[in-house]
């Protein structure tokens, strides 16, 4: 599938996760399986380190409160300060190495949310629920645990969910068998611990919609580009291209030629250039019809790429019934052969005038040839004006034939023209087309 298809498809399937995301109520939020998969792809690694990040500062804020809390209120010992820190810390740090690894996505969240009601339930052992104070504070931890996993560290929703259910009926089942806490009161610290729960999964939901609907919007914004990117290359590449022989037009050319003019001149080599044009042209329009004559074009335009023998050569159409070559490191006496070759192929290529008639015309071209060197010749202008001049010449020599004309880089483009001389090279070159079974002619001999 085209590239340009492939980025419709997925901005279509982006869109409808979009618009199914706005929609959704308070329901799982995962997203369809291909973009579940990438969407974890993407944001794995910055997940990853910034939980590990959070996690890191939480275990150091832990240790510190207990150390402020003893020096400050005084109201524990260094035994349970040292009980603390031995069992959280070790289990803060274990999971946060876990996580530091950049983990699944399964094992990321479950190592923390399983860390996490771990931690809660050493605080409510900790804690006791002898007397109301301890039993409270318990409570306390419970809600904070709870917000550090909903709000701080925003998990997935559903680890979220099974976390702090887990840890909602461990602090409730702390107030109902506290011996300080009458029935009454354990209902109602049970029911604001069970709404302070529900409250934070409700927040998690809306964080992690959030996160999801900017991720699908950073995504559409990427896919408007590539699209629109992808249109303006073929944009581009339709306005860079002759509609009728499939060639580059003089647009793109001028455009090429400035390149390898540079890339010639760096290196000292020389640039040659061959126009082709396509003998008694309008002969061919009136004899037989601006539809042969177009497709007069279109073969010859088929023809002149099976010349080009490196990669930054260049066949185009430059203008009506005129082609050019390009060649770059080309001096002037490979061009001439080259030039000679098109000249015989499209010779012995055939157009028919009719699909049902079996007569043929022979169409034939006249080539003009000129090299020059970019470090002695200021304007690549120069050089296609000399093949030019050479292409007058193999008109003015009976056509159908070649003509080549050294770039003068000091002679004005207005200045008369030396005598061309055009040259014939042997009939045995080697040509890319096969040749067709003989056929009866029929020869345009208009002037």
């Amino acid at each position: 599938m085209p590239l340009h298809d492939q980025t419709l498809g997925l901005r279509a399937a982006v869109d409808d996760a979009l618009d199914a995301l706005v929609k959704l109520g308070f329901r799982y939020l995962n997203f369809p399986q291909w973009l579940e998969v990438r969407f974890e792809a993407e944001t794995r690694k910055s997940r990853s380190h910034r939980i590990w990040f959070e996690g890191l500062v939480a275990i150091v804020g832990f240790n510190l409160c207990l150390v402020v809390d003893y020096f400050l209120i005084n109201d524990i010992t260094w035994l349970t300060i040292v009980r603390r820190t031995a069992l959280v810390t070790p289990l803060s740090l274990l999971v946060n190495a876990i996580v530091r690894k950049n983990p699944p996505a399964w094992l990321r969240e479950g190592s923390v949310a399983v860390g996490m009601f771990g931690i809660c339930l050493i605080n409510l052992i900790a804690e006791g629920h002898a007397t109301t104070a301890p039993t409270l504070f318990g409570s306390i931890c419970v809600l904070i645990a709870a917000l550090f996993v909903g709000v701080v560290m925003r998990l997935r929703l559903a680890y979220v969910a099974t976390s702090l259910t887990a840890m909602a009926i461990a602090g409730m089942a702390s107030l109902a068998t506290s011996p300080a806490i009458t029935l009454p009161e354990a209902a109602v610290g049970s029911s604001m611990l069970f709404v302070g729960v529900g409250i934070i999964v409700i927040a998690s939901h809306s964080l992690e919609r959030e996160e999801r609907k900017s991720y699908l919007l950073c995504l559409q914004r990427d896919l408007q580009a590539a699209q629109l990117a992808s249109t303006n290359d073929a944009l581009f590449q339709l306005s860079s291209l002759d509609k009728l022989t499939g060639l580059p037009n003089r647009r793109a050319l001028e455009d090429r030629i400035a390149l390898l003019w540079t890339s010639c001149a760096t290196t000292g080599d020389t640039l040659s250039a061959i126009i082709i044009d396509v003998d008694h042209f309008k002969c061919v329009n009136d004899t037989s019809g601006h539809l042969f004559g177009d497709e007069t074009l279109r073969r010859i335009g088929r023809l002149l790429p099976q010349a080009l023998r490196a990669r930054d050569d260049i066949a185009a159409r430059f203008g009506g019934e005129e082609f050019i070559l390009v060649l770059p490191h080309t001096r002037l006496e490979p061009a001439i052969q080259i030039a000679e070759r098109i000249r015989n192929m499209v010779e012995i290529a055939r157009f028919p005038t009719n699909p049902k008639d079996l007569t043929a015309a022979t169409i034939t071209v006249s080539c003009g040839v000129s090299s020059c060197s970019p470090r002695e010749c200021d304007e690549w202008t120069r050089l296609f004006a000399a093949a030019d001049e050479a292409l007058y010449a193999a008109k003015n020599s009976g056509r159908n034939r070649v003509a080549s004309h050294l770039c003068d880089p000091a002679a004005p483009f207005d200045s008369p023209s030396p005598m061309n001389s055009w040259t014939e090279l042997p009939s045995d070159l080697p040509s890319t087309v096969n040749l067709p079974k003989p056929r009866p002619v029929t020869a345009y001999s208009c002037l």
